[in-house]
C-alpha cells in the first residue's frame, strides 16, 4: 500500500497522482493532499471553512461531494491538535473508509508518517540535476 502526497480521484481529471501510480504499479494507493483542489462543485467556500471549523479532533472527518452526489474524497483532521485537514480520496484498489482509517493510524502529526518521513528523506539527497554530467 503506497501513501501519495497528491490526489486520487478528487481531482479535476478524476485520476490525479496517487490514482496513476497506482493503476501503473498495481498497487493500492491513498492520495494525501494538503491543499483543496476546486473540483466538480468542491471548494474551499465559507461553508467548507465552517465545515472544518466543526470537526473536534484526529480522526474526524467529512465527506467530499461533487454536484452530482458522488463522495470524491473526506477532509481529515489526521494527527492530534490539528486544525487543519488533509484531504483523503482513494487513488487505486482502496476503499475510502479504509484509506481514512489507514491515513489517521499512521499520523502522529497532520502528514501521514510515510509521507512526512520522505520529505525528511528528501532533504538528504543530492538533486538529481548535480549527478548528471552536464556537458
Amino acid at each position: 500500500m503506497l501513501f501519495v502526497d497528491g490526489n486520487g480521484i478528487l481531482h479535476p481529471r478524476g485520476v490525479g497522482l496517487a490514482s496513476h501510480i497506482g493503476v501503473c504499479s498495481d498497487m493500492p494507493t491513498v492520495g494525501v493532499a494538503k491543499k483543496l483542489f476546486h473540483v466538480d462543485g468542491i471548494m474551499r467556500d465559507e461553508k467548507h471553512h465552517e465545515k472544518v471549523r466543526q470537526l473536534n479532533g484526529k480522526g474526524d472527518s467529512f465527506a467530499l461531494l461533487s454536484t452530482d452526489g458522488s463522495v470524491l474524497g473526506k477532509a481529515v483532521l489526521s494527527g492530534p491538535g490539528c486544525s487543519n485537514p488533509v484531504y483523503v480520496s482513494v487513488g487505486h484498489r482502496m476503499g475510502l473508509d479504509t484509506a481514512v482509517k489507514l491515513v489517521v493510524a499512521c499520523s502522529k502529526y497532520r502528514i501521514p508518517e510515510p509521507v512526512r518521513l520522505t520529505f525528511a528523506l528528501e532533504s538528504t539527497f543530492e538533486p538529481l540535476s548535480a549527478m548528471v554530467k552536464q556537458e
